[in-house]
């Protein structure tokens, strides 16, 4: 069985970003249900956060990031 980005307390994630501008970081559950959205702070270069999720039900999750017009989606599994 292939778990995608398992974590269990935290889940950390990088992007790259051309200037410094907001982004959007959400959590959803499979079935698209948002379970955090917060706007965020992004600055030019190599950016790290983190998002804790030792709260939420064991199970698969789905991060999304949006800034501007791109947006990204990430699977990830809380154990």
């Amino acid at each position: 069985m292939d778990i995608p980005n398992p974590t269990s307390d935290i889940l950390f994630y990088t992007f790259s970003s051309e200037d410094d501008s907001d982004y959007q970081v959400k959590v959803c559950d499979m079935s698209g249900r948002e379970l955090m959205q917060q706007i965020r702070m992004a600055h030019a270069g190599a950016n790290a956060a983190e998002i804790p999720v030792n709260t939420y039900a064991k199970g698969a999750y789905l991060l999304i990031l949006q800034k501007g017009t791109q947006r990204s989606h990430f699977r990830f599994t809380v154990r």
